[in-house]
């Protein structure tokens, strides 16, 4: 206020402005509220698609979570069925990857063979093979051999750097192909590839999710052959227990049957049919020139009764035992009803007795032949190489179990030959001047040894013969020796003439 003016016109210019400018302040106002309610929507509007993201991010996420969860659930189901986890892999990947068709390939030497498929692209050209040669011109071929994951947006147009695929792709009808190498351990062992009808690339979020597939199916394949391998090791182990067991139980019989083999040979066939899942088991002696029935297995009496009356027979005979025997060498029939080794009077056996496969070993002793060992089966197809292996251990054991009786029985008679031989030498030691007790203990031993009823010792001088002993002799008899001396060839019968 200037000095010297008055105070109620400084007070009426001093409101004049303020009212002249209140419009500009509202206006300004408005357009802040105005830009902040913008802001807030574009916030908003941010957060809503942030949240829409976040939301089909965790919708993916679970669903990629569930079809693991689902194709470890296949795994654990199927541990032996590749197949199956494999069709799982290529419907989950098909379906997350937003592709029409899906395909799981094994490497199998120059070949890319096709092990699980979903989708209809294929159906469009069925005579196109499911399996095609391994090479650089096609998508496939390319992956495997490089090592590497490879896309072709547009198959079709690419005739002169993929050949084979690009030809095909028109054939059946696919442009776009991706394919993701199966690596185990760094070798490949197969490809999945996905294919789309229309040009469309796969992003890199499903190239990503491809090759998690990928390493399902590596998974599934390996722990099959895990699995398979553990229970080819498991039944190794259970057969070569099992067959420790019998040959346990074997040699336990022989060492309980010294001198008796029929045992032994009850023990070996019945081993011999359980280990190799045979219907009947037969075990024969070779005698002369004759086959002898030595023990078998059979289902009933009359099946053992029509065993039996097949024995003896000549070693000359037909038949697969004579064969056997006369071939030295193991028989292998896949189908006893129709095989010309097998004779009419064999097949009709074998029909009759419901068998079609049979195995004939022969039991060798220094390079003879002294038996055969025989198994049949039910089902055609004879016996693998493994069970006839197994089956000629068993012709061992029965040829030990024979030896064996025979070694012990020739000891058991020289031990009996060398205490008879020392049971007279300590007589004579004992009885310097009285030969009647030598005479005595050497009949004795001389009749206990041959196993004999009857026994006399005497004695020639050169002119006559004077009986000494006797074992078993009647009293008419006794009469009769003891007579006294006699000269043979004197014209009187005598016992000893």
């Amino acid at each position: 206020m200037r000095r010297g003016a008055k105070p109620g016109k400084a007070k009426v210019k001093a409101r004049l402005p303020v009212a002249r400018k209140a419009p500009k302040k509202e206006a300004s106002g408005r357009r802040e509220i105005e830009k902040r309610l913008a802001e807030s929507v574009e916030r908003e509007k941010a957060t809503g698609e942030l949240l829409q993201e976040k939301t089909r991010a965790l919708t993916e996420a679970l669903e990629q979570q569930t079809a693991t969860s689902e194709i470890l659930h296949v795994i654990s189901n199927s541990p032996t069925d590749v197949r199956s986890v494999l069709d799982a892999v290529a419907e989950s990947a098909a379906r997350l990857c937003d592709s029409l068709d899906s395909g799981i390939f094994r490497v199998d030497g120059n070949m890319v063979r096709l092990v699980a498929h979903k989708g209809p692209i294929p159906a469009a050209g069925r005579a196109t093979p499911p399996d095609s040669p391994l090479v650089r011109g096609t998508v496939n071929g390319r992956a495997i051999m490089e090592r590497r994951t490879i896309q072709v947006a547009d198959l079709q147009a690419e005739t002169q750097e993929f050949p084979e695929g690009s030809a095909r792709a028109r054939q059946i009808g696919w442009r776009t192909q991706l394919s993701v190498p199966l690596l185990r351990e760094g070798t490949v062992i197969g490809v999945i590839s996905l294919r789309r009808t229309a040009v469309r690339p796969f992003t890199d979020t499903q190239i990503s999710l491809l090759q998690t597939f990928a390493d399902q199916a590596v998974i599934a394949i390996e722990n099959v052959r895990l699995f398979t391998e553990l229970q080819a090791s498991n039944r190794e182990l259970t057969t070569a227990l099992d067959q420790q067991t019998a040959t346990s139980d074997i040699l336990r019989v022989i060492s309980q049957s010294q001198t008796d083999v029929q045992p032994v040979f009850d023990a070996i066939v019945a081993s011999a049919v359980r280990l190799l899942r045979a219907y009947t088991g037969v075990l024969t002696r070779l005698e002369g020139d004759q086959i002898v029935l030595a023990a078998l297995t059979s289902t009933d009496d009359a099946a053992a009764a029509a065993h039996r009356a097949l024995f003896p027979r000549s070693r000359q005979s037909v038949g697969a035992l004579a064969q056997a025997i006369r071939d030295r060498a193991p028989l292998n029939i896949g189908n006893a009803h129709t095989d010309p080794r097998i004779s009419e009077a064999g097949r009709a056996f074998a029909r009759i007795r419901g068998y079609q496969s049979q195995v004939v070993v022969p039991l060798l002793h220094s390079d003879a032949v002294v038996g055969t060992i025989s198994l049949t089966r039910r089902e055609r197809g004879g016996f693998t190489d493994d069970e006839i292996a197994l089956l000629q251990t068993f012709a061992d054991q029965a040829v030990i179990a024979i030896e064996n009786a025979r070694l012990f029985t020739e000891l058991e008679g020289r031990n009996r030959d060398l205490t008879a031989t020392s049971e007279i030498l300590r007589v004579i030691s004992s009885s310097p001047t009285d030969l009647q007790p030598v005479f005595d203990a050497i009949l004795d031993k001389a009749t206990g040894l041959c196993d004999a009823n009857l026994g006399a010792l005497g004695r020639y001088d050169g002119e006559r013969y004077e009986h000494l002993a006797h074992r078993g002799a009647s009293p008419e008899f006794q009469t009769y020796l003891f007579s006294g001396p006699r000269v043979p060839g004197g014209g009187r019968r005598h016992w000893a003439a």
